[in-house]
């Protein structure tokens, strides 16, 4: 739905896999994450945790986003409280998705604003 507002409250997105923002995918849009834990999601290109693309705003509140792979936040600093590991490591392997792998949809398990 073009200009929605996706509020999330004790809510857990961990293990999901998407091509991009694994565990939340943001498109020009308002999100808010309230007492939250965004967890060991991972993303093929960026935004293991929270993808926040287009000028969207991702406010998080008493929530954590960590262990994600290969980044917690993309793009970098577009998700205020959001932080990358500083150190330096190798990029993380390619990766491919194995024939019994179900991926339905590119985006994360969690999708705020219009779809493409």
């Amino acid at each position: 739905m073009n200009g929605s507002t996706l509020i999330l409250k004790s809510t857990t997105l961990k293990d999901n896999i998407a091509v991009r923002g694994g565990g939340l995918s943001n498109l020009a849009s308002p999100a808010t994450l309230v007492d939250s834990l965004v967890t060991r999601n991972t993303a093929i290109t960026a935004g293991g945790g929270i993808d926040n693309q287009s000028n969207g705003q991702v406010t998080l509140t008493n929530t954590k986003v960590v262990d994600n792979t290969p980044d917690n936040c993309a793009p970098e600093g577009s998700v205020p409280g959001c932080t990358n590991p500083t150190a330096a490591i190798d990029p993380p392997p390619a990766q491919g998705l194995l024939p019994d792998d179900d991926v339905k949809d590119p985006e994360g398990a969690a999708w705020s604003g219009p779809r493409p």
